[in-house]
């Protein structure tokens, strides 16, 4: 019973790590997205 629960705990750190990575991915995209709309706002305002 005591390595089930060291697998599961394994399995659910490895799961939790892989939706940060995802979440972190889609954190910089939002960025990226956020500065390329601000330089678009920037380009039109200026001419």
């Amino acid at each position: 019973m005591a390595n089930r629960s060291k697998d599961n705990f394994k399995d659910e750190n490895a799961q939790l790590k892989k939706r940060i990575r995802e979440l972190e991915k889609a954190l910089e995209f939002s960025r990226l997205e956020t500065l390329a709309r601000d330089m678009m706002i920037d380009k039109v305002e200026a001419g």
